[in-house]
C-alpha cells in the first residue's frame, strides 16, 4: 500500500491521500493502543501515552509552513 501519493504537488492529491493514511491507520491499529494527537495539544498526551513525565520546556513552535516550503524546494510551486 502506498502511504501517499506521486501526486503530492497536486493538493487535492496530496490530501486525499493523507487522509486515505490516516484512516488505514485508524483501522488497523487498537484504538486503545492510538493517540490521535495534534502539535497544539502540546507535550501532556505524548507524554501520558509514552509513561514519561511532562516535560518543563514549552512545547516547540517550529518549521512553519514557509520554513517547510522552503526545505522541501516548494517555495516557488
Amino acid at each position: 500500500m502506498l502511504r501517499f501519493t506521486p501526486d503530492y504537488l497536486d493538493e487535492h492529491a496530496a490530501k486525499a491521500a493523507f487522509l486515505a493514511h490516516n484512516d488505514a491507520v485508524r483501522a488497523a491499529v487498537d484504538p486503545a493502543g492510538l493517540l490521535e494527537w495534534q502539535p497544539g495539544d502540546g507535550w501532556e498526551p505524548l507524554a501520558v501515552a509514552l509513561g514519561v513525565p511532562i516535560p518543563d520546556e514549552p512545547f516547540p513552535h517550529a518549521n512553519t509552513t514557509d520554513e517547510f516550503r522552503a526545505a522541501a524546494g516548494l517555495d516557488d510551486v
